[in-house]
């Protein structure tokens, strides 16, 4: 064995003994999880590839959220199950939180599939009620908008939206889903999940409701809630 083989044995076992202690060290708490999932579906994303520049490999989880309390939610809980603090960009009308992380990227895949096109809910989350109504509160908080008779959420994703409102009907809380085809044939077809009877708005603002601070002042106002 040459040296360079030697050396690059040596780095290949360091390395694996710092990702198994990482690993130890993730806090798999479901209520938590349920929460970074909801916001990584909404307006996250997870980029696993080469990067050229180096040749190396990249690991990289994203959260950019229109408002710096979402983003300093997102990185407190973050940082409770992963012992590791995303750094927060502002950006000209959002923030971008970002991470490199192969044992995080890893644990994320392992839950579920995250993307604009494909997001799924992790499976774990409908053995629960508080999972549900964690990932249903950061999910609304990245895609939710919230008008004086109605709460909306829209997707490309059909199937994700399906699931949303197969959890809103679990915890009692009624939807319709719409669809609607844009003039350009190029553009995916969008899917608009619509609460608009004041009896289920009311019913999420007090069960579900928002971290959001405008959302929630916006339900909050409408359902009469202090």
């Amino acid at each position: 064995m040459d040296i360079c083989e030697r050396n690059r044995n040596v780095a290949i076992s360091r390395w694996k003994k710092i990702h198994e202690l990482e690993k130890s060290k993730i806090n798999a708490d479901d209520i938590k999880l349920a929460r970074l999932c909801g916001f990584l579906a909404g307006d996250g994303s997870l980029i696993v590839g080469k990067e050229k520049s180096r040749n190396a490999m990249r690991y990289i989880i994203s959260f950019y959220p229109d408002v710096l309390e979402l983003a300093q939610l997102y990185v407190d809980t973050f940082s409770q199950i992963y012992s590791k603090v995303p750094t927060i960009r502002e950006e000209i009308n959002h923030f971008s939180v970002n991470i490199n992380s192969k044992v995080v990227a890893s644990h994320l895949k392992e839950l579920s599939t995250f993307g604009t096109l494909n997001w799924e809910i992790p499976k774990f989350i409908f053995e629960s009620r508080e999972c549900k109504i964690e990932f249903i509160r950061a999910f609304y908080d990245c895609e939710g908008y919230v008008g004086k008779n109605r709460i909306d959420v829209q997707s490309v994703n059909k199937s994700g939206i399906e699931e949303i409102k197969f959890l809103l009907a679990s915890l009692g809380v009624s939807s319709n889903l719409y669809m609607y085809v844009r003039k350009n044939e190029n553009w995916n077809t969008n899917y608009i999940l619509v609460i608009s009877e004041k009896e289920n708005i009311i019913k999420f603002a007090r069960l579900i409701g928002f971290n959001h601070p405008v959302k929630r002042m916006k339900i909050n106002t409408y359902a009469g809630i202090a």
